[in-house]
Parts: structure tokens; C-alpha cells; sequence
């Protein structure tokens, strides 16, 4: 008897009566509930906050928080062990016999990567970025002036910090399929206007970031955090604000510039802590991590710290207001 093949579906189908505290309601081949994993009501109200897909019938997924496989959210919820666990899985299937656990995976230990090693397994995106930047119309003379405007961001800044605008992919004889193969793009429905940001180590452009101008999301086109966007503007710099994403990051370099104050920001991506051994570049700092005040947030601000502690380095957590960011805090 295994857990994802004879026990999850059969609980999937069920989910309602499994899970009522979660209030889960069928729709389509799936399940979704307005609540969050801990019962409790999301600040901004939807219909799908919590979801079970067919696809993954051993999930709950909260939107915009954790994943939990229903091995995990049982345990949670009735604070049981494994044992007992597996037990009140098979009276929610409804089945008997007894479970046996797959053989343990053994994990290698974890090496913490040098700076060398992290980049001598990424490409110098310099010479691409570079032929790109011919074809770029000037952020601070196209449509992204006012979206950047409207995120408390100076164009004129944007655009000293090597920041670019494109009306799309295919641009001049650069066609979508070239800039898939270089690795500027990755998807072939990528067609909205959208700005590059680089990520600049030692005068090399060793990353890009491409965001859709659409507040309804954007691409991140290398997926590899070799090190946090603005680590370079930070050397010389005796405070660091350590925040999620890049735009977060330029905000902050942008009034640290313009009220001539010794603070630079780095932006950590959402999805993991960098791989990088920054810790050298970051001793004798006063370092501050102000992640989003979010789910997501906290997750990202927990990894961090992780990675960085026991470093010798000077670490101060800022809890910005709930549901905020950076710039929201300073105010847009």
C-alpha cells in the first residue's frame, strides 16, 4: 500500500468530508476553499485561496503560501506522530493493510558553494546583454517611465543603473526563437512590453532579469541566483538593506542617492536565498533584512537568515507592516 498511488486519490475524492474545517468545495476535476491552511480568512477575499488539483491529489496548496502534502497537514492539524499519521490517513481512504514506506533517499551533505565554483557554472551574459541594449529604447524616455514613477523609482536613475526598455521580444533581426537560445527569454508567449534589469558583478553581466510591464507579474529569464541584485553597489557601503527583488532594491539605492545617505540594498529573488558565499563582502556591515510582510515574505527572510548566520556578520530583522514591502513602506 503506498501513500500517492492507493491512499491520496482516494482521499482527493472525499476532500470535503476529509477536510471540513477547510470548506473546500469541488469545482471542475479540482477543489477550492476561500480559507487559508490554518482555517483562518485571507485579508484579501477569494474563492481559491487554498486549492487540490488531480494533478496532485496529495497537495493543498495555499496561494500565494506553503504547499502541504496531506501526510503533513494531518500531522499538523492533530499533532500526531508518523505512525498515527499514516493511520488517520487510511480512515479517511477508507482502507485497510498495512503501509510500507518507500526505501529513504540518502541525502548528500550540503556544501556550501564558493564564489568560484557558483560561477564558473554560469555564462557571461555580457556580450548578449550588450547587443540588446543597442536595440533598447531609454527607460527614462519610454513607456516605463511613468511605471516606474508610480514604484517612487527615478527613470534617469533606472537607466544609470543599467536598466532597459523593449517593446517586445523580436526586435530588429534579434528574433523570439535567438533570444530564447541566448537565454534573454524562455517562452515564446512572452510578447508584452517589458524592461531588463543586469545583474552586474565586476563590470560583467552575469544575470537578467526581464519584468512585463503588467502588475499582474513578471519572468525572471535566469533562474540561477548566483548572487543578489545590487551585491556590487553594497562594497563600499558601511549599512546594507538586504530586501526581496530587485525593484525593491533599486527603490532603496534610489533614496539612499538622493538623501546622500551611506546604505546600499540588495534584492534577494523570492524563490531561494543566493548561492553565493557573500558573507566576505558583507563583514564590517550593519546588515538589516526587511523581506515582504507576507507569507512568502517570511519564508524567503527565514532562508536568509539561515544561510547567513553563524557568519560573524551584524544581522537586524526589520518586520515591515503587514502585507507590505519596502516600497510600500516609503511609500510609492
Amino acid at each position: 500500500m503506498d501513500l500517492k498511488a492507493d491512499i491520496y486519490p482516494l482521499i482527493f475524492e472525499k476532500a470535503d468530508v476529509a477536510f471540513p474545517e477547510l470548506q473546500l468545495v469541488r469545482v471542475g476535476d479540482g477543489w477550492q476553499s476561500p480559507l487559508k491552511l490554518d482555517g483562518s480568512q485571507p485579508k484579501q477575499r477569494r474563492k481559491d485561496k487554498t486549492v487540490m488539483t488531480a494533478q496532485y491529489p496529495g497537495n493543498l496548496l495555499e496561494q500565494g503560501g506553503e504547499r502541504l502534502s496531506l501526510f503533513d497537514y494531518i500531522q499538523r492539524r492533530d499533532g500526531l506522530d508518523n505512525k498515527a499519521t499514516i493511520e488517520a490517513l487510511k480512515a479517511l481512504a477508507g482502507i485497510d493493510g498495512t503501509y510500507t514506506p518507500p526505501p529513504r533517499k540518502q541525502k548528500p551533505t550540503p556544501k556550501r558553494e564558493t564564489t568560484a565554483e557558483a560561477m564558473a557554472e554560469v555564462r557571461d551574459f555580457t556580450s548578449t546583454y550588450l547587443q540588446w541594449v543597442r536595440l533598447a529604447i531609454p527607460v527614462d524616455e519610454s513607456p516605463a517611465c511613468e511605471w516606474l514613477k508610480a514604484r517612487g523609482i527615478d527613470p534617469e536613475f533606472a537607466s544609470f543603473e543599467g536598466v532597459s526598455y523593449f517593446d517586445s521580444y523580436k526586435i530588429g533581426d534579434i528574433s523570439t526563437e535567438t533570444a530564447i537560445k541566448s537565454g534573454i527569454a524562455r517562452t515564446k508567449s512572452f510578447n508584452k512590453p517589458f524592461i531588463i534589469i543586469p545583474y552586474v558583478w565586476k563590470t560583467k553581466v552575469w544575470g537578467l532579469q526581464c519584468r512585463q510591464i503588467d502588475p499582474k507579474g513578471f519572468r525572471n529569464t535566469w533562474t540561477k541566483s548566483l548572487f543578489p541584485y545590487g551585491l556590487e553597489a553594497c562594497r563600499n557601503k558601511s549599512e546594507v538593506w538586504i530586501v526581496e527583488g530587485e525593484l525593491d532594491a533599486l527603490r532603496l539605492n534610489y533614496e539612499a542617492q538622493k538623501n546622500h545617505l551611506d546604505i546600499g540594498a540588495i534584492g534577494i529573488p523570492g524563490s531561494a536565498p543566493p548561492r553565493m558565499d557573500i558573507a566576505k563582502y558583507l563583514r564590517d556591515k550593519k546588515i538589516y533584512i526587511a523581506m515582504d510582510a507576507d507569507d512568502a515574505g517570511r519564508k524567503n527572510a527565514n532562508g536568509t537568515i539561515t544561510a547567513l548566520e553563524g557568519l560573524g556578520l551584524d544581522l537586524n530583522i526589520i518586520n515591515l507592516p503587514d502585507g507590505q514591502d519596502i516600497t510600500d513602506y516609503l511609500g510609492a
